[in-house]
């Protein structure tokens, strides 16, 4: 029978992991960053969890150097429109659903309502990556030179 670990056979283990933080130009511009308080926050969860956490100093001072927004951070919404679109998996907010009866009663013909159905439910996680569902280029085909 497999033994459980606890805390004490963990200290025994010297764990080496990166947190990454990354960020896009548009989140630099319209996301206001409080360096400070991050860093902070983030020096206080290491104290419980990263006791080596280390800061790159290259990255403390890009942030450091940045002029901190006057305006607020974006807000989620709190309520979802539905049915705004016909392509849904561009939207990280929404679940990927199969619903190829919105579609036909969209006024969309069932071959192409396959289609985009597909395409709908095509793992957000690979398009993050710049895979792309292999039906949009079909479609794509299909609507043109």
């Amino acid at each position: 029978m497999p033994r459980q670990l606890n805390s004490e056979h963990l200290a025994h283990f010297q764990l080496h992991f990166s947190i990454t933080l990354a960020i896009n130009k548009e989140s630099v511009l319209i996301d206001p960053i409080d360096w400070a308080l991050l860093k902070h926050e983030l020096g206080e969860w290491s104290l419980r969890f990263c006791p080596n956490l280390i800061i790159a100093v290259h990255t403390d001072r890009l942030f450091t150097e940045r002029t901190m927004r006057s305006h607020a951070p974006r807000a989620t919404p709190s309520s979802l429109p539905q049915n705004q679109s016909v392509y849904q998996f561009f939207d990280p907010e929404r679940p990927a659903l199969s619903d190829v009866n919105h579609l036909l009663s969209s006024g969309i013909p069932m071959d192409y309502a396959k289609l985009i159905n597909k395409i709908n439910v095509h793992d957000r996680s690979l398009s993050l990556l710049g895979i792309l569902p292999n039906q949009l280029r079909t479609l794509l085909k299909m609507n043109g030179d």
